[in-house]
């Protein structure tokens, strides 16, 4: 709700599996914000997921409650930013809306 009051278009889902699902029925989002904790896989599988069925590098931001985002990091996403919860949500429009112009 906060992203479209800020007039971005917005699809959600439940699982990596349901995003994947849009995916493969031709949704292309300009950026890609997803939990780190998803039910049947992380975040950072579903942005390689999403990148390779796009060939596109797509932006992204992984927002976790975690304490430690060394996993996250390490992973080396290029085009990424991770949130730790609670995130600001001045912070996450921002985000998404540089990240949505490049």
């Amino acid at each position: 709700m906060l992203l479209e009051s800020e007039g971005m278009r917005v699809f959600s889902a439940y699982s990596g599996v349901e995003a994947m699902a849009q995916i493969t029925s031709g949704l292309r989002p300009d950026v890609l914000v997803s939990d780190y904790r998803l039910p049947g896989y992380t975040g950072v599988e579903l942005v390689g997921r999403v990148r390779r069925a796009t060939c596109d590098d797509l932006p992204c931001v992984i927002m976790t409650g975690d304490t430690s985002t060394e996993q996250i990091e390490s992973s080396n996403l290029s085009y990424c930013t991770v949130l730790r919860k609670p995130a600001d949500t001045d912070k996450i429009i921002a985000l998404i809306e540089i990240a949505g112009a490049q």
